[in-house]
């Protein structure tokens, strides 16, 4: 997922999807997130799911607010368009203590 929203931002004059219009000026959304990938096809075919949840569902943060600091497994994913941070929501941690919300 992060080089698909990397390709994307480099294909799209460094704006990132979830803009609508790929105008930063405007608040992020879940719907031109799905949108910009699925109606282009060039970066993805289908959404991957969180394979610890289950989930497709992404929880879009706007730029004036900052990532939660613990995973709640509510959702799929979690993505802030203003920084391409994409992280998975899933509270558990590795083999090594690591939380996979970290990765």
């Amino acid at each position: 997922m992060r080089n698909a929203i990397e390709l994307y931002a480099t294909q799209h004059d460094g704006v990132p999807p979830g803009y609508p219009n790929n105008d930063p000026t405007q608040p992020a959304s879940l719907l031109s997130f799905f949108h910009q990938f699925m109606k282009y096809g060039e970066n993805l075919s289908s959404f991957p799911e969180n394979t610890f949840n289950g989930l497709v569902n992404v929880r879009v943060i706007p730029d004036a607010d900052e990532l939660p600091t613990e995973a709640t497994g509510q959702f799929g994913w979690i993505y802030k368009p203003a920084t391409k941070d994409f992280r998975i929501d899933w509270p558990g941690t590795d083999s090594k203590g690591i939380r996979f919300y970290d990765y």
